[in-house]
């Protein structure tokens, strides 16, 4: 009889038992059924069922990411073009002490005065080729003597020039103009000081008055040589001012995208919080124990009681525990959207009144009926599940009946359809 069986099979067999040896678990699983059953008819005794594993919470649903806060790429600043080296400039002087502009004395000059004052001018003419130095002295003393008279500082101004003290002669030449408006040497002579201190705008201006009064070819060379440099030197300046304004323009946008950056992030913030608070908010509702079938309103003034509503299931724990027993999805989802039922049953005075709903007891019933807030959700509840008279899945309503002495059935009749009393009369 044993020689049957193939060798292959015999084997195959050894070593499903030594499986079952090493795993005997194996013997409760669904597959090996039959052969369970046939070890239980010789007799056998089988190990324990290896106690049921916890089903593992479902994850959290993880919330929607932000979306990144795209940044705008800044635009590089264009390389600034290299400046023009500025031109050489061999009359160039070397700047000599600034000299404040003196403040002309109000006197009366005699003609005594005046002819002597004449006398030294003429004087200083002669020196001021050969001596500048002393045709200076000669011209203070002139000065001082007649000093309302203009010339006599652009006089002087044209001997400092001689010792290339520009600003020597930038001074006497202004005290001149403030007495004359009209002295075109005062404009001319100072126009060359400002020149030779590269300051050629301001000359170009002097040698334009200046020559508007008396024109000379002398000085309309050194005009011309000072225009041009004017020219250049405030397209060079006009350049640096638009190049500045551009700078500024672009340090302004960045400095504008910089803080739509800052608010886009604290309103991407502000929402996470939000949404942080949302979920905090949802997880600490732990889960409610279910309710128990509220029995029906006792008959009043002849009216038949009203037919009990259906138990609620209970209410699933924190962290996604089962939804309401019996209680199809979609009612589910009606019942946590409702914010009014959802506000209702975090209210401290509900949830105080809730055990006594749970207890199934109909005078606690009709007594929290009379809270308005009770009624209220009660009437929310009824309405959502179908109204009055359909019970809601989970543990079975207690029926309504009629009321001691509510009048609802006659003396030894039955209840009156529709829950009104026959008319005995």
């Amino acid at each position: 009889f044993f020689g049957m069986f193939p060798k292959a099979q015999l084997e195959g067999l050894k070593q499903f038992v030594g499986l079952l040896q090493d795993k005997p678990e194996l013997l409760h699983s669904e597959q090996l059924d039959f052969f369970k059953v046939y070890l239980l008819s010789l007799g056998a005794t089988l190990p324990d069922p290896p106690a049921p594993k916890a089903e593992p919470a479902p994850p959290k649903p993880e919330p929607p990411k932000p979306e990144p806060v795209e940044e705008e790429e800044e635009e590089d600043d264009e390389p600034e073009e290299p400046e023009e080296p500025a031109e050489e400039d061999p009359g160039l002087w070397t700047a000599d002490e600034a000299v404040p502009v003196m403040e002309v004395e109000n006197k009366e000059v005699s003609d005594e005065d005046c002819d002597k004052a004449m006398e030294l001018k003429a004087a200083a003419m002669e020196l001021q080729g050969e001596d500048p130095e002393q045709a200076i002295l000669k011209l203070s003393e002139a000065i001082k003597l007649n000093p309302g008279m203009a010339m006599l500082y652009a006089t002087r101004a044209s001997c400092n020039m001689r010792l290339k003290k520009a600003n020597a002669a930038i001074a006497d030449c202004t005290v001149g103009i403030k007495l004359n408006p009209n002295s075109a040497k005062a404009y001319k002579v100072r126009g060359k000081a400002y020149r030779h201190l590269g300051e050629y705008e301001k000359a170009a201006i002097d040698f334009r008055a200046g020559q508007q009064i008396d024109f000379d070819d002398d000085t309309a060379e050194m005009h011309k040589f000072v225009e041009e440099r004017a020219k250049k030197t405030f397209e060079k300046k006009r350049k640096a001012e638009i190049k500045a304004r551009e700078r500024a323009e672009k340090e302004a946008a960045r400095e504008a995208k910089r803080r739509q950056a800052e608010l886009r992030a604290q309103r991407q913030r502000e929402q996470e919080e939000e949404e942080e608070e949302a979920r905090k908010a949802a997880a600490g509702m732990g889960g409610m124990g279910g309710m128990p079938g509220m029995g029906g309103m006792p008959g009043m003034g002849g009216m038949g009681g009203m037919p009990g509503m259906g138990g609620m299931g209970g209410m699933g724990g924190k962290g996604g525990g089962k939804g309401m027993g019996g209680m199809p999805p979609e009612m589910m989802q009606a019942m946590f959207s409702d914010p009014e039922v959802m506000a209702a049953m975090q209210d401290p005075e509900v949830q105080a009144v809730l055990p006594k709903l749970m207890s199934g007891d109909p005078a606690a019933i009709m007594a929290a009926q009379s809270n308005p807030k009770i009624a209220k959700l009660m009437s929310k509840l009824g309405g959502m599940f179908g109204g009055a008279g359909k019970g809601m899945g989970g543990m079975g309503g207690m029926g309504g009946g009629c009321a001691p002495g509510g009048g609802c059935c006659p003396p030894g009749g039955g209840h009156a359809p529709g829950g009104m009393a026959p008319d005995i009369d």
